[in-house]
């Protein structure tokens, strides 16, 4: 009996999660079509360690839909990191809210917006420069709120681009 009472009582804390957490912010980019040809989007843009300049991380897909699909992790090499996304491309439904997000550019500029994997989920906004069809630099990173930029942060990320394929699917349950 104290189990199904304890049962009983983590789902309502867990159906009760906004109460406890807060309210999931909402994306305030716009999805906007990719037309373009500043970025490849053939494949994935990933981080290098700064400190090895070896270890690769954060895949970020981009699509013409104007959604981009986060998948963390980490390897030491590309193929390797390669593996592990291919190993996992079938779990990315859509159904994850902390992967997805939507980009815009224009001209040399890059601005991209995602759902932070926290509780509540917290939607925040990247800025940067593209450097060339391959690799662009993130610069700063900010969160909307109430129509003023706040927690303004300086970045430094530069995403370089690595052909793949199969890309995961872009359908998702948060952008439209």
């Amino acid at each position: 009996m104290k189990f199904f009472i304890l049962i009983a009582l983590l789902l309502s804390l867990y159906s009760c999660s906004e109460l406890l957490f807060g309210k999931d912010d909402t994306l305030t980019m716009t999805r906007t079509d990719y037309t373009s040809n500043q970025l490849k989007i053939d494949g994935y843009y990933y981080l290098k360690d700064s400190a090895s300049y070896q270890r690769v991380s954060l895949a970020t897909f981009f699509y013409r839909n104007g959604v981009l699909q986060d998948i963390g992790g980490a390897s030491e090499s590309l193929e390797k990191y390669d593996a592990y996304i291919s190993s996992i491309v079938g779990d990315f439904k859509g159904e994850k809210k902390g992967i997805v997000g939507v980009f815009i550019i224009q001209d040399k500029n890059i601005s991209f917006e995602k759902l932070e994997l926290t509780q509540p989920y917290k939607a925040y906004t990247y800025t940067g420069t593209i450097i060339n069809d391959t690799t662009f630099h993130i610069t700063e990173s900010y969160r909307m709120l109430h129509g003023k930029k706040t927690e303004i942060t300086s970045e430094n990320s530069t995403y370089y681009y690595h052909k793949f394929s199969p890309k995961p699917d872009s359908t998702n349950l948060y952008v439209k």
